[in-house]
């Protein structure tokens, strides 16, 4: 069974959202799809160290307890709270403040990634070894694991920029 490292997924992500067309699609795909960016994220970093994860290690690693918790009360009132703050507000307090929430909000996603790789890492089926390239089979996993919609353009638009970088 493999074992992930949270902080090269740390690490990945880091690199993967500095690309603000990716980062950009992601966001789109978490507010008007369901998805959430760090298992988009997820499907990445696990295509780039060879693994494949089935429809069922998606749901399992997306419903596991800790991450659901801690995405829900942590991470989601901290975005909802930095997004109430209007940006660029000519109030010096408000806007310090936002960066102050900001930064607390990327701690929350980087225990959120640690919460996901515990989870992904105690999943039976676990991801398996895959010579398969891109992370287009991984990502299509985790929308088959959310929805039974037909995949949206942004969602293939993503797999289509995410593989440019591999």
């Amino acid at each position: 069974m493999p074992s992930f490292d949270s902080e090269l997924f740390w690490c990945h992500s880091i690199d993967i959202y500095r690309n603000q067309e990716i980062a950009d699609l992601c966001l789109r795909l978490q507010n008007h799809e369901g998805l959430n960016v760090n298992l988009m994220l997820l499907c990445s970093f696990l295509s780039t160290q060879g693994y494949l994860a089935t429809v069922e290690t998606f749901r399992q690693t997306a419903s596991n307890h800790d991450f659901c918790h801690w995405n829900q009360t942590v991470t989601i009132n901290l975005r909802c709270s930095r997004q109430a703050i209007a940006k660029n507000s000519n109030d010096q307090q408000r806007d310090e403040l936002r960066r102050s929430i900001l930064a607390a909000e990327l701690q929350a996603e980087r225990v959120e990634q640690k919460l996901l790789i515990s989870a992904l890492n105690n999943t039976n089926p676990a991801a398996q070894p895959s010579d398969i390239q891109g992370s287009g089979n991984n990502i299509i996993n985790y929308w088959q694991a959310q929805t039974t919609k037909a995949a949206s353009g942004d969602l293939l638009t993503l797999i289509e920029q995410l593989d440019k970088l591999v």
